[in-house]
């Protein structure tokens, strides 16, 4: 199983595991396979299920039903990523939002029900999603900062330089929604050959 090991080592990261923590891991997780642009989760209500992505990337979109923008990709959880309930990090609950894959998804999920277990059991996992939370709710913050201060030209350089694999695991369209520009503005910053304007858009 060695999707569990990647999912024990990135707990480890955040906590030390006991032997027990570890054991009822490995009996409890499911893996499975997901399509591109396969449905996880939609609605307001925040998710009470963990997923862990192995390989793959998930998009969260915001669904704008009471204007003309449809929807706004606000984030993506990549590989070797828990996702976390997104109430509990920065979206309202009025908000309604839904988790699509944006490639094939090889993911280990836990349910509701073990993870009630796994809570009341072992005391470290508290920690450990608590520490997960704190993280991406940092990253959030961080990603939102960029969008509202910097041009297109640098939150582009920011996501090609740190985040270059999304650009093969989501597209053109979605990443654009995410670093609030158009998909234009993206395709001359990622092909800058086949066009002249590159130094204007340093500026918007």
């Amino acid at each position: 199983m060695a999707d569990l090991e990647l999912l024990l080592a990135y707990f480890k990261n955040f906590y030390p595991l006991s032997e027990g923590l570890c054991r009822y891991l490995s009996g409890c997780i499911k893996e499975i396979t997901y399509e591109k642009n396969h449905v996880l989760q939609t609605g307001v209500e925040a998710t009470n299920q963990m997923w862990f992505i192995a390989k793959g990337a998930v998009k969260v979109s915001r669904l704008n039903s009471d204007d003309n923008f449809g929807q706004v990709t606000v984030w993506f959880f990549k590989t070797n990523e828990v996702i976390v309930s997104l109430h509990d990090s920065y979206i309202t609950d009025s908000w309604e939002y839904s988790l699509t894959t944006t490639s094939r998804c090889r993911m280990i999920s836990i349910s509701p029900f073990d993870l009630q277990q796994l809570s009341l059991l072992f005391p470290e996992f508290d920690r450990i999603r608590k520490q997960i939370l704190e993280s991406i709710i940092i990253s959030v913050a961080k990603h939102l900062e960029l969008v509202q201060h910097c041009n297109a030209f640098q939150r582009y350089e920011q996501v090609s330089k740190n985040d270059p694999s999304l650009f093969g695991q989501a597209s053109l369209k979605d990443i654009a929604s995410y670093l609030g520009m158009s998909m234009s503005t993206l395709k001359k910053l990622r092909y800058p050959g086949k066009n002249t304007g590159k130094k204007n858009l340093k500026d918007k």
